[in-house]
């Protein structure tokens, strides 16, 4: 009886409501203070004015700045720990982490978009699996002996220069005769 009463306080007290709380609460807070120690008079004179009003990216980087995703899974790794080891002294505990999860999903949500900066990009070596998917949908899909004949990249389209307006055609080269597409 002791250990069903102390994962209910888990589940219910630590997990769903000082989490979540924290969650949302500290990135407040975070903010608050940032913005206090930012505002510096002529940032005041500026927006005195109503036709000067902050750029959005003046207004994004007023946020948190975004940490990574390690956090959120350590929730959901601990959660799924307690859920797996004692359910069966504490039958609710399904019911309760399912209940965090709803609350958990829609709580992250608003805190990615609202909350946080946007996360620096990341450079990718090559773009090879961005190519890979609409090739397998002409493969499997579209294509009629189930091959790549056929199959179109549009980057590397080709354009008649005949077909611009007149004036706006590309200029000839010093080094080709005619320019006769474009590419």
């Amino acid at each position: 009886m002791e250990l069903c009463i102390q994962l209910s306080i888990i589940m219910l007290g630590k997990q769903l409501i000082q989490n979540n709380i924290f969650e949302i609460g500290v990135p407040k807070l975070k903010k608050l203070f940032r913005k206090l120690k930012d505002d510096r008079p002529e940032q005041k004179e500026s927006h005195s004015d109503p036709s000067k009003q902050p750029q959005q990216w003046e207004l994004d980087y007023v946020l948190e700045p975004f940490t990574g995703l390690t956090p959120e899974y350590m929730e959901m790794i601990i959660q799924f720990g307690f859920v797996t080891l004692f359910v069966a002294s504490f039958p609710l505990a399904p019911v309760f982490a399912l209940l965090n999860n709803v609350i958990e999903v829609r709580l992250d949500a608003k805190k990615f978009v609202a909350e946080l900066r946007r996360p620096d990009t990341v450079r990718a070596k090559d773009i090879v699996t961005s190519d890979f998917i609409p090739r397998l949908v002409y493969q499997y899909v579209y294509s009629h002996n189930g091959t790549m004949h056929g199959f179109i990249n549009h980057t590397l389209s080709y354009f008649n220069v005949s077909d611009f307006k007149a004036g706006t055609q590309p200029e000839n080269s010093p080094f080709e005769e005619e320019v006769s597409f474009c590419r």
